[in-house]
């Protein structure tokens, strides 16, 4: 019966030109028949097996079967998923490619080598690897696709090889322990959020022979050459005064910020660019124009925000989910239209301060004490911050109610009154 079996096989594949799940020493393969080559794959017999290899496993170049010789070309979509006992894999120098999710989530696995043979993966291909502390690519490598080391949380080393052309989306994303990145001078596309979450990076640079980007003085950031935008940053990034965009995510998620001023020449900041970060205290200079959907959404660290008079513009959830910012001082002479979800979700606490003779104007655009719990505080010109009603106070003494979460102002003569101006008897 095995034979007829063997047989049946061998003439539907000579037929169709490939034969499926079959096994040699171990490993599975589908086989290429009139290309005679071979890619390692799971034990499909079992539906959803993807849990098939452990231990050690060394690829052979050339497979048999059946009288016939195959070459080893490929690894196969999700050939090793979620095989945890995984330890170590060998790949021979005829892989010339690795398919999406090849090695997913193989929590065993410490260390990969890839050979110089292989010339692009697929998404996904070591996402999960929660153990995977170094690889090392070949000189062939001209792709690295979508989320392919995602959550590779002990990721320390990584060498990217000149040649490499394209870093997919997201592709080392929550990889916490990477330290340091070097970008070839060969890499003309980086896609968005492709180091969100690394909190480790100190070091961003990218080789100075790469025409299409840089590090500038030394920024720790990667730099779109061609129109001054910043694509990815860390927690060490100094923004350049040459920096004119924050790029979508360029800083997600990434936390060790305390304090940050963007310069005046940065104009616009991008989607999401510094949503769940941690920055205590942020001011943007005069120059900055617009701010993005969720650019500083969910910053569980903010307390203060200072948004300069040349501002136009917030989009959605720009601030919202800032549970503990608790001063807002908007400088902007003539307010624009406040969509309601932008500082959606704060401290309670938190007072708005706006110029002198502008609190009515503020208000009809949208900026009330239903987002500002606080109260909205009239801005002396001379101090910064100053009365509620026409009543002279102190910046000492606002600061004091500030930080003690209460939301009275009192004045030098010890007299109290509600943010709007109501005197308290």
């Amino acid at each position: 019966m095995k034979r007829i079996s063997t047989c049946l096989l061998t003439l539907l594949a000579s037929l169709f030109g490939w034969a499926g799940n079959v096994e040699v020493d171990g490993i599975y393969y589908e086989l290429n028949y009139p290309e005679k080559t071979a890619s390692v794959t799971y034990n499909m017999v079992v539906s959803g097996n993807y849990e098939t290899y452990s231990g050690d496993v060394v690829i052979p170049e050339k497979i048999t079967y059946n009288g016939d010789e195959f070459v080893v070309t490929e690894i196969g979509p999700q050939a090793f998923l979620t095989s945890k006992n995984l330890t170590s894999v060998v790949i021979p120098e005829t892989v010339t490619r690795i398919q999406a999710n090849a090695f997913g989530r193989c929590t065993g696995l410490t260390s990969i080598d890839i050979p110089n043979s292989v010339k692009k993966f697929g998404g996904f291909v070591f996402s999960g690897c929660t153990k995977l502390k170094t690889v090392h690519l070949g000189n062939g490598i001209k792709e690295l696709g979508g989320r392919i080391f995602q959550g590779c949380t002990k990721l320390e080393s990584i060498n990217l090889p000149e040649g490499l052309e394209a870093i997919d989306d997201f592709a080392f994303e929550v990889c916490r322990s990477l330290p340091s990145i070097e970008i070839p001078s060969t890499v003309s596309q980086i896609a968005s959020g492709v180091f969100r979450a690394c909190d480790a990076l100190v070091t961003m640079r990218v080789s100075p022979d790469n025409p299409w980007f840089d590090s500038r003085e030394d920024c720790n950031a990667i730099i779109k050459t061609a129109t001054n935008e910043l694509v990815a940053g860390c927690h060490t990034t100094v923004i350049p005064n040459t920096v004119t965009s924050i790029g979508e995510m360029a800083f997600k998620e990434i936390r060790g910020q305390g304090s940050l001023t963007i310069p005046g020449n940065v104009k616009s900041i991008g989607y999401s660019a510094f949503s769940q970060t941690t920055i205590s205290d942020l001011t943007l200079c005069e120059g900055v124009k617009t701010i993005d959907n969720y650019a500083f959404y969910n910053n569980d660290a903010m307390i203060s925000v200072s948004l300069p008079s040349t501002l136009t513009s917030i989009g959605e959830y720009g601030f919202d989910d800032c549970m503990h910012l608790n001063e807002v001082k908007a400088y902007m002479p003539e307010p624009f239209s406040l969509i309601g979800t932008v500082f959606g979700r704060n401290a309670g606490t938190c007072v708005l301060y706006v110029p002198q003779g502008t609190r009515d104007a503020y208000i009809e655009c949208g900026w009330n004490e239903n987002l500002f719990g606080g109260g909205i505080v009239e801005m002396d010109d001379e101090t910064g911050i100053s009365s509620a009603a026409g009543t002279d106070v102190l910046r000492s003494s606002v600061r004091k109610v500030i930080e003690s979460n209460r939301v009275t102002i009192v004045t030098p003569d010890n007299r109290k009154y509600s943010t709007s101006g109501r005197e308290i008897k």
